[in-house]
């Protein structure tokens, strides 16, 4: 992506598809920005925000591009209620300048 400002906001947002809410309740993502290794997100699916702010700057005209990391995983504690369990989610990344 190319900017000039002295940062630009990527957006990101995350949807959880119908009959997902269980799994939801205790698994927990990850969400980590690879360019500079900066945890944006590490909680409950069910208690994300509607949408986190990642903030890139430059003093120059350049052009980046942005790495993410997603990693999903369970409590040691969560119980076999949740096993056979699935959650679907859809991420969508955005710029506004």
């Amino acid at each position: 992506m190319d900017y000039r400002e002295e940062f630009l906001q990527i957006w990101h947002q995350y949807v959880s598809r119908p009959g997902s809410e269980k799994l939801a309740e205790v698994l927990k993502v990850r969400i980590t920005s690879l360019n500079d290794n900066k945890t944006m997100y590490d909680g409950l699916m069910r208690d994300m925000p509607k949408s986190l702010t990642y903030k890139m700057s430059s003093d120059k005209s350049t052009t980046s591009e942005v790495y993410y990391g997603i990693e999903a995983y369970l409590d040691t504690s969560v119980g076999n209620e949740y096993q056979q369990k699935s959650l679907t989610a859809d991420f969508r990344w955005w710029v506004e300048e």
